[in-house]
């Protein structure tokens, strides 16, 4: 049993957790409008431009889900990466 905190799965399995303290942003959508989430998205990179820099995101998703509204995740992904 690993003491590092991880769990260690076998390298045929699809997926691998690890825990552990991380910093991360969430981001978390209210529309999913992606022209609007990217001028916000950039406004706030204007503000702070090293605001997204080496820093993991996880996105938020509920609202979106309690609204029963879907989105682009592939779209999504690049609209994040642009900034």
């Amino acid at each position: 049993m690993p003491t590092d905190g991880a769990v260690h799965v076998s390298s045929n399995n699809a997926v691998e957790l690890k825990g552990g303290m991380y910093t991360f942003l969430s981001l978390r959508l209210h529309t999913n409008d992606l022209d609007l989430i990217d001028a916000q998205l950039a406004d706030k990179v204007n503000q702070a431009p090293a605001f997204f820099d080496a820093t993991p995101v996880v996105v938020d998703l509920s609202v979106l889900e309690e609204r029963e509204q879907t989105l682009d995740g592939a779209a999504l992904l690049a609209c994040v990466r642009r900034h």
